[in-house]
């Protein structure tokens, strides 16, 4: 369903999306660890034998252990990000659904977790449709989402996302849109 071509392209494209997707992942991470020292250093700055590693500033840490440097890095958490580009294309859902976004943000990164680790997300879908058969949802939203989710994977991918890449993204991100707008399809046919 997600990769449509022969064998060995089939094995590419799921590595692409493997890797990618890690790295996104990563960029989250590493976001996380230089908030957390960004506030560490404020509170500490020096040690009593002078600036340790945890005390210098964010901007030297990353120097000295990364070939980010500030400016490279994408600080926003993953799903605020996600949330922003979905509701740029979708305005309406603002009102649909909850001011609390992670539960939207631990739906987005279990599929495509699940995708980059050829599990079978067919539950996923029936789940999703379950619980969100009452927004009221077009199919506008869903594309919405679907470019929403490759706009975010490409921002969090920066120079790293290539043509080919963001179209393998772009091509799955509609096949999980479709997927679960099928499956809200006949949950609402129930």
């Amino acid at each position: 369903m997600f990769f449509r071509r022969n064998k060995k392209t089939l094995k590419y494209r799921r590595e692409l999306m493997r890797l990618s997707w890690s790295v996104v992942v990563d960029v989250q991470e590493f976001a996380k660890y230089i908030q957390e020292s960004e506030a560490q250093s404020r509170a500490s700055a020096f040690s009593l034998n002078g600036p340790t590693e945890t005390s210098l500033p964010a901007e030297k840490i990353v120097k000295r252990n990364s070939f980010l440097t500030p400016k490279d890095i994408v600080v926003i958490p993953f799903h605020t990000d996600f949330e922003n580009k979905l509701l740029n294309y979708c305005p309406d859902l603002k009102e649909k659904f909850p001011t609390n976004f992670s539960l939207v943000s631990k739906m987005l990164l279990t599929f495509v977790s699940a995708i980059c680790e050829e599990k079978d997300v067919i539950d996923l879908a029936k789940s999703f449709a379950k619980s969100h058969r009452k927004y009221s949802l077009t199919e506008e939203h869903f594309q919405g989402f679907s470019s929403a989710l490759c706009d975010s994977v490409k921002a969090r991918l920066g120079i790293f996302a290539t043509i080919e890449l963001v179209n393998i993204w772009r091509e799955t991100a509609k096949d999980v849109a479709d997927m679960m707008q099928k499956e809200l399809k006949k949950a609402n046919k129930r």
